[in-house]
């Protein structure tokens, strides 16, 4: 997944140091474009949908990967539709769409997706972390061998 993608591994890792550094909120698409992912500064994000849709792939591969993966430290990496924010959070709160618990009381993902769940109609709550336990997790997750 991101060890093929340099694009969505560095996509991540800007959008996790812009959420660190307290800028995230301010982020709109031409920034992300020319900040993140190479534009020109004459880029114009009214015809070129490329960051939109690199957010769209960025959102669909931290779900895949969650559907066939383990949370690190028992927390997702997540972006809700429309935001650029990292959002840390439960896996029945990030994508609640895998959440199922297991008789014995733990939690897995759910992979065959036989409900039509699928965790992106935006009822996903914001869990609001400290910036280092978002660096902590987004260091252990992007040094997940899976991932990197």
């Amino acid at each position: 997944m991101f060890q093929r993608s340099p694009v969505l591994s560095g996509l991540l890792r800007y959008l996790v140091n812009e959420t660190i550094a307290g800028r995230a909120a301010t982020l709109k698409s031409f920034i992300v474009a020319v900040d993140a992912l190479g534009r020109k500064e004459d880029f114009d994000s009214a015809s070129d949908s490329s960051a939109r849709v690199q957010m769209g792939r960025l959102r669909k591969a931290l779900e895949s990967y969650y559907s066939h993966n383990t949370a690190v430290d028992s927390e997702c990496i997540y972006l809700q539709p429309g935001s650029y924010i990292v959002r840390l959070a439960p896996l029945s709160v990030a994508y609640p769409g895998l959440y199922r618990p297991t008789p014995d009381g733990s939690v897995s993902a759910r992979a065959d997706r036989a409900d039509g769940a699928d965790g992106a109609d935006g009822a996903a709550q914001s869990i609001s972390v400290k910036p280092q336990t978002i660096l902590h997790t987004l260091t252990r997750f992007i040094g997940h061998p899976y991932v990197l």
